[in-house]
């Protein structure tokens, strides 16, 4: 395989590498993808709220307010 695999390449790769004996349908993926994406913007709102408490562990922190926005926004997209 050469440059970038596309995200179906990666399932497959996946499903292969575990031994799994069925395929993940275009829906269950979708659904997969904006759960991800829902569970990112709930690690970004995490790291954002720590930073406006002042106890974020980067000063990068208050930055993550956009971060979560625009995952939010993803998730969103994805989910329909």
């Amino acid at each position: 395989m050469s440059g970038i695999p596309t995200e179906y390449m990666i399932m497959d790769l996946y499903l292969k590498d575990t031994g799994a004996k069925y395929e993940i349908k275009e829906e269950e993926w979708a659904f997969f993808l904006a759960f991800s994406a829902f569970k990112m913007t709930s690690i970004a709102q995490g790291v954002y709220k720590r930073s406006l408490m002042g106890s974020a562990s980067s000063t990068r922190g208050s930055s993550f307010g956009a971060v979560a926005k625009a995952s939010a926004q993803l998730a969103l997209d994805l989910s329909k």
